[in-house]
């Protein structure tokens, strides 16, 4: 079991004046509300029993929630441009804007993502380079039947990875936004 940390600039939880800044290198475990009115970095796991709420910047390393995490903005960090090769995209990040292996032929097919360090929950956004069109197939990313996608410019394939999937662990479509779409 985690030992809880009290956070730094921060009083017992249920507090009603929440800490403007709450810093923890270890473990948190609260069964109740956790209110931060700044920042919030947890190098550990963040266990919250009930309701997380950060109206400032928040680093987690993990969060295990049984009741609601809420976060009014969502980032995904800087664009990272990546080239298909042989069917395969290897990516770092989370957004991520594809190119076909060669300018020439700006069509593409996308077999497989390999992400390092990739775990349950992580979410990928793909878009293609802004003449590119990339063809994603279903054999080694879940489409949920639909067998292809085309993310032609101005579209867009929202994936999250599924450590537990019968077979093996996938990528699995969330949202698909095709060019016409989003015109």
């Amino acid at each position: 079991m985690p030992r809880s940390t009290k956070a730094q600039g921060a009083s017992q939880v249920g507090v009603s004046a929440p800490p403007q800044r709450a810093v923890a290198t270890d473990d948190v475990v609260a069964t109740d509300d956790v209110l931060v009115g700044d920042d919030l970095r947890v190098t550990g796991l963040a266990t919250v029993g009930e309701t997380l709420a950060v109206t400032g910047a928040t680093t987690l390393a993990a969060v295990s929630a049984t009741g609601r995490a809420s976060f009014p903005k969502l980032s995904l960090g800087a664009v990272e441009a990546v080239t298909i090769a042989s069917g395969v995209a290897t990516v770092t990040g989370s957004y991520v804007r594809l190119s076909a292996q060669s300018d020439t032929a700006p069509n593409d097919q996308l077999d497989t993502i390999t992400k390092v360090g990739a775990v349950d929950g992580d979410l990928l956004v793909l878009i293609p380079l802004n003449t590119h069109t990339i063809t994603v197939d279903d054999a080694n990313i879940d489409l949920g039947g639909s067998g292809s996608r085309a993310i032609a410019p101005g579209g867009v394939l929202v994936l999250l990875y599924n450590a537990s999937a019968v077979g093996a662990a996938s990528w699995q479509e969330v949202a698909f936004l095709a060019a016409s779409d989003n015109a």
